[in-house]
């Protein structure tokens, strides 16, 4: 499902009149990065559905069509659609907020990446639990340190206070946990989708 407080279906959530698909009808402008490589064949492609499940499923044809598995892909495929279905008129979905910017903090892509390949395969319980409490660590240090920002170190806050590191954690569970964090801290952006995370790092399930 969709982070966007106003995505509580796999549908959308969309209200009133100004609801209504255009008239021409719309289609997912952005490729996932993992099929970026198809963008312009997508871009010449025809298909014009008329609504956002169409939309999705005409995408996720057109994806497979071209060797790239979709499934993957389909988490972010959603994110995206309905950040670019919900930008143009905010008021077509309830709670979204084009407003929300991540600040740019050039460290960050570097450190969640370095968190990643922490919780690499083959770690006991007890090293996952002990691996990520270092890394809740070292981004809460990060945050609140010369480089952060004071808006994300009280957003981090909130999400450690509501969302604590597990007392007793999987290697799977802390995975889960650290990803669910990223997201949350991206603000406005997409999620990115567990399964690309565990692919690009090699996770494998215990």
């Amino acid at each position: 499902m969709c982070s966007f407080p106003g995505c509580k279906t796999r549908n959308f959530e969309l209200r009133g009149p100004i609801a209504a698909p255009p008239s021409s009808g719309w289609r997912i402008t952005t490729l996932p990065d993992a099929a970026s490589h198809l963008q312009a064949a997508w871009d010449r492609h025809p298909g014009r559905p008329n609504n956002a499940k169409a939309a999705r499923w005409e995408l996720f044809e057109f994806i497979a069509a071209n060797g790239v598995p979709w499934k993957p892909l389909e988490e972010e495929v959603y994110s995206i659609s309905f950040l670019q279905w919900c930008s143009p008129e905010p008021k077509r979905c309830k709670g979204f907020n084009p407003n929300a910017k991540t600040p740019v903090l050039p460290w960050a892509k570097a450190l969640w990446q370095s968190s990643n390949a922490e919780l690499k395969n083959g770690l006991t319980d007890q090293q996952a639990k002990d691996a990520l409490d270092g890394i809740v660590d070292a981004l809460t240090a990060a945050i609140n340190g010369p480089k952060g920002c004071q808006r994300c170190a009280e957003h981090w806050a909130s999400r450690l206070a509501d969302v604590p590191v597990p007392e007793h954690v999987t290697l799977d569970e802390a995975r889960h946990w650290l990803v669910d964090a990223h997201n949350f801290t991206r603000e406005g952006k997409p999620p990115t989708a567990y399964d690309l995370v565990a692919i690009q790092f090699n996770w494998t399930s215990n």
